[in-house]
Order: structure tokens, then sequence, then C-alpha cells
């Protein structure tokens, strides 16, 4: 189960597997936060009140997703919502009501077998989910007026067994695999098409890069 925090005046805070992303702006806030729910294949959303904790489904929540529905993420300006469904070997995508955090389905994708991670560039503008039953990496570049997926030109991209969720670095040039045995895969990714490129396949920490 993921947890996302959408912020929608922008004072927003997104938390996805693991990692953090943030940005500030003045105005009264207003708090969603979304939940995938592998065994019931939806998204539950709950508005937040953040002066008692108290959390509200919103309406029309729970929001249907594919079968064994798992990773999510948003994107950076909280308009698009995005889960990988681990059954179905689907992406599910929705827009985002921004006053009401609403999710309103929106054509999808498909992935490779068992996408058991996903990930987004800080920008926005790229996907990316690992299928953990055909170790490989699928891409997708996101339309950034409809939040549209489409696949990558060289994807999938091969990598090792059992591939761990991808991340990618803040600076979006380098996308990191963790791998069996302590290993790390790492790519280097490019900024107009998103293919990606193995530049380092080892145990411990990536090499020097500049984020």
């Amino acid at each position: 189960m993921f947890i996302a925090f959408n912020f929608v005046t922008l004072i927003c805070i997104a938390i996805i597997a693991g990692c953090t992303y943030g940005g500030f702006a003045p105005g009264p806030p207003l708090y969603f936060i979304y939940l995938s729910g592998e065994a019931a294949d939806n998204v539950v959303v709950y508005s937040l009140n953040i002066n008692t904790g108290g959390l509200t489904q919103i309406s029309g929540s729970p929001f249907a997703a594919g079968s064994g529905a798992f990773p999510l993420v948003l994107d950076p300006t909280f308009r698009y919502c995005y889960v990988g469904n681990f059954t179905a070997d689907t992406i599910s995508a929705y827009t985002i009501g921004p006053t009401t955090g609403a999710l309103t389905a929106i054509a999808g994708a498909t992935t490779g077998t068992g996408p058991s991670g996903i990930t987004m560039n800080p920008a926005g503008t790229k996907l990316y989910t690992n299928n953990s039953g055909v170790n490989t990496i699928t891409g997708y570049l996101i339309n950034s007026n409809t939040g549209a997926l489409t696949a990558m030109a060289n994807s999938p991209f091969t990598v090792g067994a059992n591939p761990g969720s991808p991340i990618i670095s803040p600076s979006g040039n380098f996308l990191y695999v963790p791998q069996v045995a302590a290993l790390l895969l790492t790519f280097s990714i490019d900024p107009n098409t998103g293919n990606l490129t193995n530049i380092r396949w080892g145990p411990g920490p990536p090499p020097e890069v500049s984020w």
C-alpha cells in the first residue's frame, strides 16, 4: 500500500515508495491522501483535516483500478495519478480534480509482467515501471496536457533478476534499479526520448554523478 499526500494549494508534498517531493506557496492548504488497494483493486482518497488529523473519504471514493493495484505515483503538479496493476500488467491513469481531489479515469497503458514499482522524473514528463516477472523496465512519455502515456521507442529495457522499485535522481538524469545481492543498476536517461542507457551494474553506491 502506498500513500500520497496531495496539498492542492501547492503547499505540496508527495510521499511515494519512500521518495519525497515538496514545494511551497502561500494559501490555505487542502490536503488529500491517496491509497492504492492491492486486494480491493482500487484507489481510496481521503481529505485530511490538518488541525485534527481526521480523515474523510471524498465523494466517489474508492475509484476503480486494475487487478492487483499496488504502486502509485502523482505527477509533480498533482494533476495526474498513475497506479501500477501488478496482476493485470497495466497502468491505470487518472486526472485529479484540482479542488475536490477526485480521480477521473483516462486511458492507461500496458506494462510487462508484474509491475511492482513505479517512478516519475521530477519534471513529470517520464514514467517508468519495473516488471518483476520479466526483469525489465518499461518507460513512457507523459503528455503534459492530457496525462496520456506513450511507450518510449526502445522500451522495455532489460535489467537483472527480481528488480526492485526504480528511483530517479533529483536532476532527472539517472535512474537506479536495486538488484539482488546488493547490486545497483544505474542508467542514464536521455533528456528527449527518455530511453535508458546502462552505465553501471555493480555492488555498493553508484558512481559519482552530478545530481
